[in-house]
C-alpha cells in the first residue's frame, strides 16, 4: 500500500511543476477537472497541494502533458496578439503640409513603409497563428486582426493613389 502511494507521488510532483505554469488558464484546469472527475474551486487560499493529489493526476500523466503543452502553445498565440495590439497602438499616420509654391495646399500622407513593413509582419504571424491547432480559444480575434489589418493596408494603398492623382492634376 505505501509503496502504491510512493509510485502515485513521484509520478505527480512533475506533473506538479506543469501546473505551476503561467501558460494555464481557466479553460485548461476546467479540462482537467473534466479529466479527473474532480471539481475544484481554484482560489489560492482554498486551493492547496493536498487537493491536487487527490485528483489522482499521475492516473492521467499523458493527458496533463497534453494539457500543458497545449496551454503552453496557446499562450504563445496569444502573447503574439498581444504583441500585435501594441505595435498598433504605437503607429501613426504621418501627413505633412503640402504648398503649391507659397500657396498652401492641404496635407499629405508621408511614406507608408512603416506601416507596409507592420502590415506584412503582423499579417505573416497572424496567418501563422491561423494554421496552428491551438488557435481557437483566439480565432475570432485572430480574424478581426486579419481584416483591419487588410483594410489598412487597402486603405493607405487607395490614399497614395489618389494623393499622386491629385499631386499630378493640381500641376495641369
Amino acid at each position: 500500500h505505501n509503496r502504491g502511494e510512493f509510485v502515485k507521488f513521484t509520478t505527480t510532483i512533475p506533473l506538479l511543476t506543469q501546473l505551476k505554469s503561467e501558460a494555464l488558464r481557466q479553460r485548461h484546469w476546467q479540462k482537467l477537472m473534466v479529466l479527473t472527475g474532480k471539481s475544484f474551486n481554484l482560489d489560492h487560499n482554498t486551493f492547496t497541494l493536498g487537493k491536487l493529489f487527490e485528483m489522482s493526476l499521475g492516473d492521467y500523466t499523458d493527458q496533463v502533458n497534453e494539457i500543458c503543452n497545449e496551454a503552453a502553445k496557446e499562450l504563445a498565440i496569444e502573447s503574439g496578439l498581444e504583441k500585435i495590439k501594441n505595435t498598433w497602438s504605437g503607429l501613426t499616420l504621418e501627413l505633412f503640409p503640402y504648398s503649391k509654391g507659397e500657396v498652401p495646399r492641404g496635407h499629405i500622407l508621408k511614406g507608408t513603409d512603416e506601416i507596409t513593413t507592420a502590415i506584412d509582419e503582423n499579417m505573416t504571424a497572424l496567418q501563422a497563428m491561423g494554421g496552428s491547432k491551438f488557435v481557437i480559444p483566439f480565432l475570432e480575434e485572430v480574424k478581426e486582426w486579419e481584416k483591419k489589418l487588410s483594410t489598412i493596408g487597402e486603405c493607405c494603398d487607395i490614399w497614395l493613389v489618389v494623393q499622386r492623382k491629385w499631386q499630378y492634376l493640381e500641376g495641369i
